[in-house]
């Protein structure tokens, strides 16, 4: 009786640290262009500080950033310097995010319920460091994603419904370092289209390792 006692206890403990654990396959940067409750930002990190949880809920990180350019126009921060505050959880076992102090990154975000002065970022957006942009993706910030977003064309996992309209990935066969980097899902208006209204398109000079790849889905 023992025995089981301690495998039932051994089984919950693994279960609850199992569903705490942070599990999600990081968006396209397009989809986050096209969702209204997101937020992406060129920002210059100032700081960040750990803020002790007052229930039992773990603690927050709070990092503070200087926005150098708003892709979307809808932060809000000090009128002066533009200053806005970031959230995440302190760990990235919880989806925590680390941004180090001095440092500029192009991150995308939610909104977080109860102040429109505080933004919640986690390891399932976008975190890139802003010398690290392809072209493609500086563009599509710039206009052609959101262009694809009102063709009604977004990134689709695999498991989508045959009547969802966009380009669906799959990251057991797919390139989705060359999707990611180089690729805009976008409409689909010539004889190749098969009946789809949306395909993959890739740069035309883009990294060497996806060159001669052709995404039609």
């Amino acid at each position: 009786m023992m025995n089981y006692t301690a495998f039932v206890v051994l089984f919950v403990t693994c279960y609850v640290t199992y569903t705490q654990a942070c599990f999600c396959m990081r968006g396209h940067l397009q989809n986050f262009v096209c969702d209204p409750k997101s937020f992406i930002i060129k920002a210059y990190v100032v700081s960040s500080a750990v803020v002790p949880a007052n229930t039992g809920n773990y603690n927050v990180k709070e990092i503070t950033v200087d926005v150098l350019e708003d892709f979307k126009n809808n932060t809000q921060g000090d009128r002066i310097y533009n200053i806005i505050i970031l959230t995440t959880a302190e760990y990235s076992t919880f989806c925590g995010v680390f941004l180090p102090d001095d440092s500029c990154y192009v991150v995308s975000g939610t909104f977080e319920e109860g102040t429109s002065l505080r933004y919640r970022i986690n390891t399932c957006g976008f975190q890139r460091t802003c010398s690290a942009m392809t072209d493609l993706q500086l563009s599509g910030l710039n206009g052609d994603y959101e262009e694809a977003c009102k063709n009604n064309c977004k990134v689709l996992s695999p498991y989508a419904d045959n009547e969802d309209t966009g380009c669906k990935v799959n990251y057991q066969t797919d390139n989705i370092s060359c999707l990611q980097n180089y690729g805009v899902c976008d409409e689909c208006y010539h004889d190749r289209c098969n009946g789809r209204k949306c395909m993959w398109k890739i740069d035309s000079n883009p990294n060497p390792g996806c060159s001669k790849i052709i995404y039609n889905k």
